[in-house]
């Protein structure tokens, strides 16, 4: 008998460019992305800017209904280190998104999707967008197709 844990993961870098908030700015930021156990997709980068370090922290599973038809649900939280008016960056809990993607797989590596995405400011954040006049909440639905492009993954188990 061989019990399998599927084990990917990956550290990651890169520049962001941003236009806005506070004009035009590149942001350097490292990460980890990868499965943690019973198969919860981790999407955890954090970025440097202006004296503050931005967390984004993204947790998502997707669980098999039928043969094809697949359900997602995920959060992903933004949290910082400073406040950082100008850009729109907030000290502590910034914002809290809500994922909710029934898809339907076409075949391995197409699947067609609908996602209902809440999105809720929290802290120094919220208090910087309400005195903008702008909205502390959105809620967002996209109708797509997603392209996967299969990785290879590495299996640890014991043999028994």
């Amino acid at each position: 008998m061989l019990g399998l844990t599927p084990v990917s993961s990956a550290i990651k870098d890169g520049v962001n460019y941003f236009y806005r908030p506070g004009g035009p700015y590149w942001q350097p930021d490292i990460g980890i992305e990868g499965l943690m156990p019973w198969y919860i997709d981790t999407n955890i980068r954090t970025y440097y800017r202006d004296g503050s370090v931005k967390f984004d922290i993204q947790l998502a599973r997707a669980n098999q209904l039928t043969n094809n038809f697949f359900f997602l649900t995920g959060l992903r939280s933004i949290l910082a280190t400073h406040t950082v008016v100008k850009n729109e960056i907030g000290n502590g809990l910034n914002q809290m998104r809500y994922i909710l993607r029934p898809y339907y797989r076409l075949k391995p590596g197409l699947n067609i999707f609908t996602e209902y995405e809440h999105d809720e400011e929290y802290g120094a954040l919220k208090w910087i967008l309400r005195s903008q006049g702008e909205s502390t909440t959105q809620d967002t639905i996209t109708l797509g197709v997603a392209v996967l492009f299969l990785k290879s993954q590495i299996y640890s188990g014991i043999i028994l």
